[in-house]
C-alpha cells in the first residue's frame, strides 16, 4: 500500500478517497464498504474518479476514446475518438386522422 501513487482529490469523495486505506479502518461497517469500493475501483467500475486515472492511468486511457464523459472528466477529450454516424431510417408519414377515415369509407 506504501507503494501506490495515492493522492487524493476531494472530487472524488470520501469513499472512494479513502477505499485504499480500508485496512487500516477498525470499524467493521466502515471497512467493509471502503473493501467493495477498493474492489470496484479495480474492476474499473469507478473509472470516472481521479484516483483510478492515478492508479490505472493505461486502462482509464484506453477506456477514454470510447466514452467521451469519461474522456471529459480526465481533461483527455483529444484521445476520444468519434463513432461514425449510423444510417438514419427514414420516418414514414404518418396518415392524418381523416385520410384514414376516408380510406375505411371506401
Amino acid at each position: 500500500m506504501a507503494k501506490l501513487p495515492w493522492r487524493p482529490n476531494l472530487n472524488d469523495g470520501v469513499q472512494i478517497t479513502a477505499a485504499p486505506l480500508w485496512k487500516l479502518f477498525r470499524l467493521p461497517k466502515w471497512q467493509k464498504t471502503l473493501k467493495e469500493t477498493w474492489g470496484k475501483l479495480e474492476r474499473g467500475d469507478y473509472d470516472w474518479a481521479h484516483l483510478a486515472y492515478t492508479l490505472w492511468p493505461d486502462r482509464v486511457r484506453v477506456k477514454c476514446k470510447t466514452d467521451k464523459s469519461l474522456a471529459i472528466a480526465h481533461g483527455l477529450e483529444e484521445l476520444y475518438v468519434e463513432p461514425p454516424p449510423s444510417a438514419k431510417k427514414k420516418r414514414r408519414r404518418q396518415p392524418v386522422v381523416e385520410e384514414v377515415l376516408e380510406m375505411e369509407e371506401e
